[in-house]
Parts: structure tokens; C-alpha cells; sequence
């Protein structure tokens, strides 16, 4: 029977559920080969086709993107997945064995476990941006692209997975002969692999009527899960929600009756443990019904198992990446979990003892009571699900309540948090004040929309105990009116302050020329040259420490002076420097934190996050990132560096303090011909900071930074920033060899033509002809007249593509290491003996005067509370000078005993207020009255 399926007109889309319109797909890849056109080329990865393979194999693979020059090489984040150029047999006319464009040989290794991992391609202008690729279990087959139509569907096997691609404004059609009670599982891969499609799936029966049509079940893709009810043929149809449509709506459609894993209870353990969990799902063996839990209608299976949680070595975690893992997620500890042949999922590492939630505890006459420290785990589920629980806290307590949820759930939520304060008198009776509500944190609003976005609907409270009481709790969802999932599950912890920190680090790429365009970046070195990461500090449980960032596994002639990061400062610039004599590589590196956490070294690694879908215009239409398995670098051979910008000493901390001045040195090493003006701009400050631009001149080697620190919203800390070199219209040519290449092919199709027609000279003159050879070397001679245009096509094309044009090129300095402190000022001071009640002394002062500063500065003396009798003189230490005494009067009356004073150094300096203290102990002694009569 015949379908007709009503397809909407495409409509622009923000988000993933529709990432771009058809009718604006054209300009905007028009528009982005425009902009890419200005900057330096560097190899840019859309998509891997097919995305995956299975365990095992072999297969053959094309890739497509930008920049992809001299790709031969794909490099994939688990050692056990390789590949290989896949080359032709030469011909006469070719001077070797040719490599295919863009087509590789993939080997999976057998041991290789379930799950998605990365793949980057290497080339001229180096290692490319990450794209997703799966390692399955099923047999693999591609689509063949002529099922467009219901009554054309393309007849598959329970136990397959279709790798395949949607076209616009349709639909593709697969049939599937199941049993009466036969249970199957259609798992739309998309999302997950980074591909464009927003996926959807429709079912129909045997007589052609709509069964079930999903989306959005797994992230934003789509997993159809149906038990047949009868005999016969059904039939699946794949698109995409907005029916957009390309080689970048690639999918992965397994179509399988093995288990598949919805969610782990609970979500999270303790690291070291080897607990008791509960794994809810399909088709899973040795399961039972999960009464009362479905997931889009279908009814879900539990079993349960024990899992090692890897050891509680925190300097070691790393988020792997089994699915998306969206920047939300990224300062969540955790691990892949997988269960016997089924998709992985993530357990979190608990940072207390957890304790499950026991249903009904929805009210308060049956609210859980838990003991605090601990980490409480429980579901938003069902519908309009409420969860109370209660912990008793004594007075001077502090604790940090913390709900995790929207950064590990699978669907939509937002949770919410109500905390009470109980208390009851004599008789018993409760007196309930409401401590605190609590939705999203302060600064969600602010970062929505930024790039790699980590902030999250997630809300948090420091709990100040005043007095002992018991404390109750109240979560529920946002979103529960709405959405009932049992997937939903969260954490709320509740704990002692734990002061610690996480890193991610996004490598920065080209620079664009506006502001409102991303584009997929990767870190990329060119010889002689710099490049760029930016590191962002999760700062927990008010640590403000200084950081030290560095990078492990650099290869032979990369250097990396690291960066420091200090005080409420959270983000700073990784500068790596490629030497002139780098060899070519390309490969993976790991960027750590270190920092003293309570008088011992603390060792975290960073996370690693990349542009998943960039954008031209970041106001319509919103770029996309993730989370990736590897920091991926590479040293190219081609391009060096034109000029290479050193700022001072990279290993130098320059310190100074609020209202302080600085000028570091800027030098510009040139190479070859480049005389342009080069202007430098300071990146990777707060806006608060307004450093002036640095100009040197074609004709210039050197400059000088300056830095006046004259804000009063500019914070102490420390920052790590790098100077930003633009350099207008710089004459580039991206592939100049390519054009030497073709003219040596031209040169030998050239050397073969003329050998075939002097073969065929001679066989047409010969006495006794060859008719047979005649009419072959004729073919031939023929062929290489159609070689000889085609390579002359080819070097004009070339020559053409390759000539020099102005762009705008960038320059990335050596990086400047700033730590700013409260003052320039530094106090000593001691009593010489005891103040005694009626009598004088002098306080000495001793004052060093730092980072440059000699001003007049004013010393006062503040006596302690409850403390009276005791007045001072205050003074100055003028210009040039260092010391002074404050003199101390006790009158007969003043208060005796030890005190503790506090010397104030008080300037203005440069818009800043500066009060600098010091603690005196001033011992007062008691004169009695027949002293005080002598």
C-alpha cells in the first residue's frame, strides 16, 4: 500500500532540534566559505561516513570538511580503532600508486568495547576538529538511497545496523518481518555521532496504518521500542524533525532485540566501591518488570548488579564521553558504565555516603530522615513528584547543599529547592521558617548562549546553622507538570565545605573577523608560531588558591610556559609554542592543574571541550559544543609563522598590585618578507581590564606593553592573558606545492605521451602492422590527450585557487603571567616592652614599599574592642623613607592585659583605596596605686 507523508516547510531552527533551515543552508555555507577565506586555513572535519563500524572489521570510509589538503591520516581516540589511505594501482600515466581522495581503510580492532568515540582527520594544515564514530556489535549495512518512498522500502533483518543519510523533505523506509509478541529496539544514532539531524522515527503496521512516530527519547535522538502484536511486515520510516537533509544527517539505525540500557540506579557511588545497582532498561537478561516505570509508553525491565567504581584517585578523572556528553556535564565526575553488549551510560562519583530515597516521601507527615554529611539520590518521578528529607544540625554547622541534576539527566529538568528550618518547643509543638528557595544559580542567566556554556539549571545553597534545629528539604522538578520521566534521576548532596577545583580547556582556533562567528577549531601549530587554548576553573566550596596549569606530553619542539590563575579569577590563556625546527605531529596532549588544597598538592586534569556546529551568525542561529575524549595538537610543515611576538620573559610572574603600574617589553621576531604593521591587542582579560593596544611598525622589531591597573572593579589574582597580533592584508598562498606537484604530473603524462606516440609512429610504419596494437596505442594516445587537458585544467584551477590573497592573519604572543595583589605594602611592627598605665611608648613601624610605589603613606594604630585609654599619635612615611614610631599614651585608667592592635598603612593610589593591617600585640600593665603615687 502506497504512503503519502505530509512534509512541512523547512523553518529556521536555533537549537538542535533544527539546527539550520533549508532555505538558509545555502548562504550560510556560502557565507562561511567567505569567512573562511580571510583567516588561516586549517582542517576542518564535518563528517566520517560511514560513522562507525562494527567490532572486528573492515571497511572503507569517505570523509568531508574544509581545508582537507594532503589528508592521509585519521586519527581515533582508542588505540584499537586505526586506518589507512586507500589507494589505487597506478596506471601509466601516474608517477606511483594514488591515494583516493578522502577515502580511508578502517580496522576495528575485536577488543575494542561498545560505545562512541572520536575520529580526527590529519593534513596539510593539521589535526582537524573531532567528529563522533561508534563501535557497534551488529552486522553493518548502508543504505543504498532508493527507499524515498513507503512502497519502496528497503527490506531488512532483525540484528542490523543501517548506516545512512536523510536527504531534504524526506523520508527513509526500511520493513522488518517480526513475530506475534516479538520485542524490537530501533536506536536512531545521531545526535550522539554529531551529525545535524534532529532524529524522528514512524512505525507502520502490516496494513500501512501509523503505529507509534518518537523523538527526543535518547538526548535528541530517536529510540523506537515496539512488541508486535501480530505476524507480518513493519515498517520504518527515518527523518529528520524539520525534514532538513544532507551529508551531514548521517545516521546510525540499529535495529536490534538485544538489551539496551535507559538509566543506573543509583546515579552515582563512591569511588573504590563495588556496590549494588540497579540497571533499568529493554530486553535485558535476567530482568524483571520495573512496575510502574515506562519510558514513551513502553514498559521498562530492571536487573541488578554489582559495579567497581574505579578507585578514588581524583587527580586521575576524566569524564569519559560514552554518548554526547553537552558542556553542562563537563565538571561532573564520572565514568563509562556498560552493561553486557548494551550502549554505555555514566555513573557519578559521589562526594558523601549515599543514601536512596524511600517512596512516599512526598509529604511531610512521611519525610525521610537522613544523616548529614551524605549524599541523598532519588527520581523526579512521577508526574508532579515532590521529595522531602531531613537532617538534624547543630549550631555553627556549615553546609553546602548542592541538587545535581540537570547536568547528568538524560531529559529535560530544572530542579528546585526549598529548604525549612524546624524547631519545636516544650510541648512539642514545630515551628517551620523557611531558610531559603532556591531555583537557578545567579549567574545562569548571563551565560546562556556563550561559548561552551557549563553553567546549569542546577540550584545550590550555603547552609549557615545558627541553631540547632532540624533541617527539611523540599525538591521537585520544574518541569514535572510536564514531563514525566523516570530517567529523571538526581543527586543532592549535602556536605562540609570540600574546597577544590575542575578544569576544561577549549582550544580557541582561528581567530574570526566578527564576533558573531564560530567556527570548529582545533589547535593547530604552525613552525615558528603560537596557538592557543582557553582553560576555565570550577572554583568549589570557596577555594580561591593560585593554580598552576601545565601540559603533559608535548612532542619534540613544543613548549608550553604554562599559566597561573588565582583568586576569584576563573579563566586564563594556555600559550604552546612551536620551535622553527618542529617536526611534523599530530597527536594528543593532557592539560593539569596544580594547587596547595589545605597544605597538600592538589593534581586535577582538565576536561576537553569543541565546537560541535559552528555558526555565521550566532544571533539567529546558536553555535554548538561538547565535550571530547582528547586535547588534540598538531605541528604542521607547511605555513610557518611569518613573525613570532615574545612579551618579556614567558616564565616571569609579573606582580604588581591594585593601582600599580607595569611595562613589559614587546618584541616581534620577522621572518622572510613580512614588513607589515603589526597591532596588538590584549586577550583573555576581564573587560574591566583597558589595556592600550600595542602598533609596531613595519620597520619596528620592538614595543612596550603598559599596564596600569587603575580600575577600582579590576579584582587582586591572578591572570594569564596573551597579546593579539592582526596584521591587515598579509599576501597568502595556501597550497603552493600543490602546483609544483601537478607540473611534475604534467611533465610525466607528458614524457608517456610522447612515448606512446612514438610507439604508434613506429607500429603504423612498420612493414608487417599490428593491426590490434595500432588500434590500442591509438586508444592510448588518445587517453593521454585527454590526461595532458585535464592536468593543463588542473594547474590553471590550481594556480588560480593558490595565488596570494590578503587575509587577515593573527599572531598569538608568548603568554603574560600577571598576579595582582591588595597592596604594594608590607608592615612590621613589634612593641620594644610593656605600655604601662600612665607612660609612653613608642611603636616602631618598619614599611616596605613595593612594585615601584613611594608614595606618602598615613600609619594609624585601631584599638580592639573594649579596650580604652590608650590613644595614639598617627604619622607619615614620606617619600623615600621606610620607618617611623607611632607613640602610644596610657592613661591611668586604661585597660590592662595583652591586646591585640591593629596597624593601618592607608594611601590613595591610583583611584584604589589601599589599607594595609598589621596585628600588634600592645601589653598594657597595671600600675598600682602606691606605684602611681612614687
Amino acid at each position: 500500500m502506497a504512503r503519502s507523508i505530509a512534509i512541512p516547510a523547512a523553518r529556521p531552527r536555533l537549537t538542535r532540534h533544527g539546527l539550520l533551515a533549508l532555505i538558509a543552508l545555502g548562504w550560510l555555507l556560502s557565507a562561511w566559505v567567505a569567512t573562511a577565506e580571510a583567516q588561516l586555513p586549517v582542517t576542518s572535519l564535518s563528517n566520517i561516513f560511514p560513522a562507525g563500524g562494527k567490532q572486528g572489521s573492515e571497511f572503507e570510509v569517505t570523509i568531508n570538511g574544509a581545508d582537507l589538503d594532503d589528508v592521509d591520516q585519521l586519527i581515533f581516540s582508542h588505540a584499537g580503532i586505526t586506518a589507512a589511505p586507500k589507494m589505487a594501482e597506478p596506471t601509466e600515466f601516474d608517477m606511483g600508486p594514488q591515494q583516493m581522495p578522502n577515502k580511508f581503510t578502517v580496522k576495528v580492532a575485536g577488543d575494542v568495547p561498545l560505545g562512541i568515540y572520536e575520529v580526527r582527520a590529519v593534513g596539510r594544515f593539521g589535526v582537524s576538529n573531532p567528529r563522533g564514530f561508534a563501535v557497534g556489535n551488529l552486522p553493518e549495512t548502508e543504505d543504498d538511497g532508493q527507499n524515498k518512498s513507503y512502497d519502496k522500502a528497503r527490506l531488512v533483518e532483525l540484528g542490523t545496523l543501517v548506516n545512512g543519510r536523510v536527504d531534504a523533505n524526506s523520508v527513509d523506509y526500511y520493513k522488518l518481518a517480526l513475530k506475534k509478541g516479538q520485542r524490537v529496539i530501533v536506536d536512531c544514532v545521531a545526535q550522539r555521532i554529531d551529525s545535524r539531524m534532529d532524529s524522528s522515527l514512524m512505525l507502520f503496521d502490516p496494513d500501512g496504518g501509523e503505529t507509534l512516530r518518537v523523538r527526543d527519547v535518547m538526548l535528541n535522538d530517536a529510540v523506537l521500542d515496539y512488541t508486535a502484536p501480530a505476524d507480518g511486515e513493519y515498517t520504518i520510516g527515518v527523518y529528520d524533525y524539520v525534514y532538513g537533509g544532507g551529508a551531514d544527517y548521517f545516521y546510525r539505525l540499529a535495529i536490534h532485540s538485544g538489551p539496551y540500557v535507559d538509566f543506573v540506579f543509583p546515579p552515582s557511588g563512591l569511588g573504590g566501591s563495588n556496590d549494588k545497582y540497579t540497571v533499568y532498561g529493554r530486553n535485558l537478561p535476567g530482568s524483571k518488570p520495573a512496575e510502574g516505570l515506562t519510558v514513551e509508553g513502553q514498559q521498562l525491565e530492571q536487573v541488578s548488579v554489582n559495579i567497581a567504581l574505579p578507585g578514588d584517585d581524583i587527580s586521575q578523572r576524566q569524564l569519559e564521553v560514552g554518548a554526547l556528553a553537552e558542556p553542562r556535564s563537563a565538571l561532573v565526575d564520572g565514568f563509562e558504565y556498560r552493561f553486557p553488549s548494551a550502549n554505555p551510560v555514566r555513573i557519578s562519583y559521589a562526594r558523601a555516603k549515599v543514601a536512596a530515597e524511600q517512596e512516599p516521601n512526598d509529604k511531610v507527615e512521611n519525610v525521610q530522615t537522613v544523616q548529614a554529611p551524605c549524599e541523598f539520590v532519588g527520581q523526579f518521578y512521577p508526574e508532579r513528584d515532590a521529595d522531602r528529607l531531613q537532617f538534624e544540625a547543630k549550631a555553627g554547622d556549615v553546609y553546602n547543599i548542592e541538587v545535581i541534576g540537570h547536568r547528568i539527566g538524560l531529559v529535560k529538568c530544572d530542579p528546585y529547592l526549598l529548604i525549612e528550618r524546624v524547631t519545636k518547643n516544650d510541648k512539642g509543638e514545630e515551628t517551620i521558617t523557611r531558610v531559603a528557595g532556591v531555583d537557578d544559580p545567579s549567574d545562569r542567566n548571563t551565560r546562556i548562549g556563550s561559548d561552551f556554556d557549563t553553567s546549569t539549571d542546577d540550584p545550590f545553597y550555603r547552609l549557615e546553622v545558627t541553631q540547632d534545629a532540624v533541617y527539611r528539604i523540599l525538591v521537585t522538578d520544574n518541569f514535572s507538570s510536564t514531563i514525566a520521566d523516570p530517567r529523571n534521576v538526581y543527586r543532592l548532596t549535602i556536605r562540609k565545605g570540600d574546597p577544590d577545583f575542575r578544569l576544561v580547556a577549549v582550544p580557541e582556533g582561528e581567530p574570526q573577523a566578527n564576533a558573531n562567528i564560530v567556527a570548529p577549531a582545533s589547535t593547530v601549530l604552525r613552525k615558528g608560531g603560537a596557538a592557543t587554548l582557553e582553560v576555565t576553573v570550577d572554583r568549589r566550596d570557596g577555594f580561591v588558591g593560585e593554580i598552576e596549569i601545565g601540559v603533559e606530553g608535548l612532542p619534540k619542539g613544543v613548549s608550553c610556559p604554562g599559566a597561573l590563575v588565582g583568586g576569584d579569577i576563573d579563566k586564563a590563556k594556555l600559550v604552546l609554542t612551536a620551535a622553527e625546527d618542529a617536526p611534523a605531529w599530530a597527536g594528543a596532549i593532557k592539560i593539569f592543574g596544580k594547587a596547595k588544597i589545605d597544605d597538600k598538592e592538589a593534581l586535577r586534569y582538565a576536561r576537553a571541550g569543541s565546537v560541535v556546529w559552528g555558526t555565521t551568525n550566532r544571533t539567529t542561529i546558536l553555535p554548538e559544543f561538547r565535550l571530547t575524549r582528547d586535547i588534540a595538537i598538531s605541528v604542521v610543515e607547511s605555513d610557518p609563522a611569518p613573525a613570532f611576538v615574545t612579551v618579556g620573559d614567558p616564565a616571569e610572574v609579573h606582580e604588581t598590585s591594585l593601582g600599580g603600574k607595569l611595562e613589559i617589553p614587546v618584541k616581534i621576531n620577522r621572518r622572510g618578507d613580512f614588513k607589515l604593521d603589526v597591532k596588538l591587542s590584549a586577550a583573555g582579560l576581564p573587560t574591566d581590564f583597558k589595556l592600550k593596544d600595542v602598533t609596531i611598525k613595519g620597520a619596528d622589531g620592538e614595543g612596550k606593553l603598559e599596564i596600569d591597573i587603575n580600575n577600582t572593579k579590576i579584582k587582586p589574582g591572578s591572570y594569564t592573558f596573551y597579546l593579539q597580533g592582526t596584521a591587515a592584508k598579509y599576501k597568502y598562498a595556501r597550497n603552493p606545492e600543490s602546483i609544483a606537484a601537478a607540473e611534475a604530473e604534467k611533465k610525466h603524462i607528458d614524457e608517456v605521451a610522447k612515448k606512446l606516440a612514438d610507439e604508434l609512429k613506429a607500429a603504423t610504419a612498420a612493414k608487417e602492422k599490428d593491426d590490434a596494437k595500432i588500434k590500442e596505442l591509438q586508444d592510448k594516445v588518445k587517453l593521454a590527450d585527454q590526461k595532458k587537458k585535464d592536468v593543463d585544467k588542473k594547474i590553471a584551477d590550481l594556480k588560480k585557487a593558490n595565488a596570494p590573497k590578503d587575509i587577515n592573519l593573527t599572531l598569538a604572543s608568548t603568554p603574560i603571567k600577571l598576579r595582582i595583589n591588595e597592596s604594594p605594602l608590607k608592615i612590621d611592627a613589634a612593641m620594644p616592652g610593656a605600655l604601662k598605665q600612665g607612660e609612653k611608648l613608642e611603636l616602631p613601624v618598619k614599611l616596605e614599599k613595593l612594585y615601584g610605589f613611594d608614595e606618602k603613606v598615613d600609619i594609624s594604630l585601631e584599638a580592639p574592642k573594649g579596650v580604652s585609654g590608650v590613644s595614639v599619635k598617627n604619622v607619615s612615611i614620606d617619600k623615600g623613607q621606610a620607618e617611623a614610631k607611632l607613640e602610644l599614651t596610657a592613661a591611668a585608667n586604661a585597660t590592662p592585659g595583652e591586646h591585640k592592635f591593629i596597624v593601618h598603612a592607608k594611601v590613595r593610589y591610583n583611584n584604589f583605596n589601599i589599607d594595609e593591617t598589621y596585628e600588634v600585640a600592645v601589653k598594657v600593665d597595671e600600675v598600682k596605686k602606691e606605684e602611681a603615687k612614687k
